[in-house]
């Protein structure tokens, strides 16, 4: 798992047996997002909500063959611009 700092700690991996590959670990993060406008551009909406960074970390540590995978999606509103959701922008 990838280290953190401060006071943010990464939660505890889930285990699981994946046949030939042997044992792998999943993890992962994510966090939310509102957003409330008064005066939206044309074709937006006044309230939004949704997924700003949700990350998933499969790794294995055991054995000959070792990996890492880490997949994950993220939004950033602009100011000025419609808002896209998540799913939109990936």
């Amino acid at each position: 798992m990838p280290a953190m700092t401060g006071p943010l700690q990464s939660p505890s991996p889930f285990q699981f047996n994946a046949g030939p590959l042997g044992k792998l670990d999943i993890t992962g993060v994510m966090s939310g997002m509102g957003v409330w406008q008064d005066n939206p551009v044309p074709g937006d909406r006044f309230t939004r909500a949704d997924i700003s960074n949700g990350q998933i970390f499969i790794q294995k540590t055991h054995g000959l063959i070792q990996f890492f995978l880490q997949a994950g999606a993220y939004n950033m509103p602009a100011l000025g611009t419609p808002f896209l959701s998540t799913g939109a922008t990936t």
